[in-house]
C-alpha cells in the first residue's frame, strides 16, 4: 500500500470533512461530552474545510492511501502568543486503522517545512490533556510541553484543558519526511519513541523533552 502526501484540493473538501467527524469520534469518545461529539457533522466541516482550502494563510494537506484520504492536517501561524510560536499545526488526523504506520509523522513533518519555508521557524500545536496516545505521539516526534489552555468546543460546553506541545526548530519535524516511493511501513508499536521508519537522525524520548529555546520555563 502506497501512501501520498499532497497539498488538500478543492475536490478533496468532502473526504477532508468525512475523515475528520470519523477521526473525532474515535479519538475523543470519553475525552469530550458525548454530545459534543454527536453535534459534529460532515456537512458542517465540509463548509469550513471548504473555506480553509482557499485561505491563503491556511496550507491544508492530506494523507491518500491508494486513492483514498485516510488523513489530513492544517497548518499557519500560530493564532495565540499563549502558544509562543510562530507557526501553528492546527489540526492533524490519521483514521485509527492507518495510525502506527508514520502517516501522522509524514503528515506532521510535511506541515513542518511548508511553516519553515513561510517563515514560521518554530512550531506548536495544542492537545488534549486527556489525549495520552497524541501526546506520546508527538513526545516521540520530539516535542516539548508548554502552556495550558482551558478551551470549550461548543457553546454550553465545559472548558476543555489543552496543553502546548512545542518544537523549538521546525526542521526537527521535518526529518520524518518519507523518501520517494516509499511503501506504507508495518505498524509500530505506541508511545515507545521508536525511530523513524524513514531514517530519522534521531527522536526525543518520551518525558525527556528539553527546554525549547525563547520559551518560558516548564514543567
Amino acid at each position: 500500500m502506497q501512501v501520498t502526501i499532497r497539498r488538500a484540493l478543492e475536490a478533496d473538501v468532502q473526504a477532508i470533512a468525512e475523515v475528520h467527524v470519523a477521526a473525532w469520534r474515535e479519538t475523543y469518545r470519553g475525552i469530550l461530552p458525548d454530545e459534543t461529539i454527536d453535534r459534529l457533522t460532515v456537512s458542517a466541516r465540509a463548509r469550513y474545510w471548504a473555506e480553509a482550502i482557499i485561505d491563503p494563510a491556511i496550507s491544508v494537506f492530506v494523507a491518500e492511501a491508494d486513492g483514498r484520504v485516510v488523513g489530513f492536517g492544517s497548518c499557519g501561524g500560530a493564532r495565540q502568543q499563549l502558544l509562543t510560536t510562530a507557526g501553528e499545526i492546527y489540526a492533524v488526523y490519521v483514521l485509527k486503522r492507518f495510525q502506527y504506520r508514520g502517516v501522522g509523522s509524514r503528515l506532521m513533518a510535511t506541515m513542518a517545512r511548508a511553516l519553515a519555508e513561510a517563515g514560521h521557524v518554530t512550531v506548536g500545536l495544542w492537545v488534549a490533556r486527556d489525549n495520552l496516545a497524541a501526546i506520546a505521539f508527538y513526545r516521540t516526534l520530539g516535542a516539548c510541553t508548554g502552556a495550558a489552555r482551558s478551551h470549550a468546543h461548543g457553546r454550553g460546553d465545559a472548558p476543555l484543558i489543552e496543553l502546548a506541545m512545542l518544537w523549538d526548530a521546525a526542521a526537527e519535524l521535518t526529518l520524518w519526511e518519507e523518501p520517494a516511493n516509499q511503501p506504507l511501513p508495518g505498524r509500530m508499536l505506541p508511545g515507545r519513541g521508536e525511530r523513524s521508519p524513514w531514517g530519522a537522525v534521531h527522536t526525543t524520548v518520551p518525558g525527556a523533552c528539553r527546554p525549547a529555546s525563547g520559551v518560558l520555563p516548564r514543567g
